[in-house]
């Protein structure tokens, strides 16, 4: 179990945990466990028992499957402040997919199923915003498949660019600063297209101005504008 002393600031990087009064704070210090991953280490895997929820607070987990012939889909990429692994709260027994560490050092906060049940029925107002949130990333997943239906693939790529500069994006003025950009496999796979189609776009809107590149890094140089 966590330190309380040294880690007790950890709880609030959770973008769940933030504002809780200081006994729900306490009883969380006490059921969380902060856990570590190097790079492509898995947190779960399919079929493992669906026992611990997960809260990244370093780096980046992506959530994945692959098919009969081990091409990767990324289904979503979690970053910090985020939850993940939530299964076992939706009642499944087994994880259904995998959760792999992308970055050198990735941090989590781990809790078991069955203590944040109990603390979530002693604490309603919390389990009220974290089903809202389980909510919202059923929205999002649904919004992700009309984009494969109706949307080309250019266009989910800009409106990629313009979440995740939303999301993760630094202002700089009127620009935007992604740091630790996506490779072109992996953004191909999270929206469902070919790596050689996110090249082309990627160049497109490099020679337009609309974005500049360096290395893993990405300038965004007007969100609003971005087509």
């Amino acid at each position: 179990m966590m330190n309380y002393e040294n880690n007790s600031s950890t709880l609030l990087n959770i973008n769940l945990f933030k504002e809780i009064e200081q006994p729900c704070f306490e009883a969380l210090v006490k059921i969380s466990e902060k856990m570590s991953f190097r790079k492509y280490r898995y947190a779960y895997k399919p079929d493992e028992a669906a026992n611990t929820i997960y809260f990244l607070l370093k780096g980046r987990i992506k959530i994945c499957s692959y098919n009969e012939i081990g091409k990767e889909l990324i289904k979503t990429i979690h970053y910090p402040g985020e939850m993940f692994g939530e299964d076992g709260l939706l009642e499944r027994a087994a994880y259904e997919d995998y959760a792999q560490a992308m970055d050198r050092d990735v941090q989590v906060l781990a809790i078991n199923k069955n203590q944040l049940k109990k603390f979530l029925c002693e604490n309603p107002s919390l389990s009220i915003r974290l089903s809202t949130r389980i909510g919202s990333k059923l929205k999002a997943a649904q919004k992700r498949i009309e984009n494969f239906v109706f949307k080309s693939a250019r266009c989910r790529i800009i409106e990629f660019i313009k979440e995740l500069a939303q999301k993760q994006g630094q202002a700089i003025g009127y620009e935007v600063l992604i740091k630790n950009f996506l490779t072109h496999n992996e953004i191909a796979s999270l929206i469902g297209t070919s790596r050689q189609t996110v090249t082309i776009v990627l160049n497109e809107l490099k020679k337009t101005n609309q974005i500049h590149i360096d290395r893993r890094n990405v300038l965004v140089r007007d969100i609003n504008n971005l087509s």
